[in-house]
């Protein structure tokens, strides 16, 4: 066989694999993934639920600090700013999708995975409370034991991992490459 360069083969001979370099859109989709988790992380943290708990008007009641209600009300704002991290990464992924769309769908993937289960516990808490954000909160869940043995949260807990987990599997069956056909040739 002849040597060929890498621009001179073609899909129906292919001899050895094509060494990529760093593209634009491989260094593209980096950005793309490290920005989104980036803000991800940046809504999650520490500061940014203090703040968002202090927006949402927290109550600081009186017995606050005993359990569940610690507990509940920080799975609650963690859930919230989950929530407004999950978007707006899911925001920046679909705005990049055309340019770099392994790496968009990655993004897609990976908030779901990690945002998911926080968002529905912090939906689960606003359901099954009344009068969450004032001081007459009542919780379905009297201790931290209750609550954290809550048969509900491992049930959204494998719906969110079933749900990531599909993502990632159709996006993988979607992305794969089409193999190509030769039309029959007359003999």
């Amino acid at each position: 066989m002849t040597d060929q360069t890498a621009s001179q083969r073609t899909a129906s001979s292919p001899a050895e694999p094509v060494q990529q370099s760093m593209t634009f859109d491989n260094l593209g989709g980096i950005v793309v993934v490290f920005g989104g988790i980036g803000v991800f992380l940046a809504c999650t943290a520490l500061p940014a639920e203090e703040a968002m708990a202090r927006a949402l008007g927290v109550p600081q009641f009186p017995g606050f600090q005993d359990e569940p209600y610690r507990y509940v009300y920080r799975d609650f704002v963690d859930g919230v700013c989950a929530t407004i991290g999950a978007t707006l990464s899911l925001i920046l992924a679909r705005l990049t999708w055309k340019l770099t769309r392994r790496y968009s769908f990655m993004l897609t993937w990976m908030t779901l995975l990690v945002g998911l289960p926080r968002v529905l516990f912090a939906a689960r808490i606003w359901i099954f409370s009344e009068n969450l954000l004032t001081p007459d909160v009542i919780l379905p869940w009297s201790t931290f034991d209750e609550y954290i043995a809550d048969p509900l949260r491992l049930v959204l807990d494998g719906m969110a991992y079933a749900i990531a987990l599909g993502v990632a599997v159709i996006g993988a069956y979607r992305m794969r490459p089409k193999t190509s056909r030769r039309a029959p040739t007359a003999r």
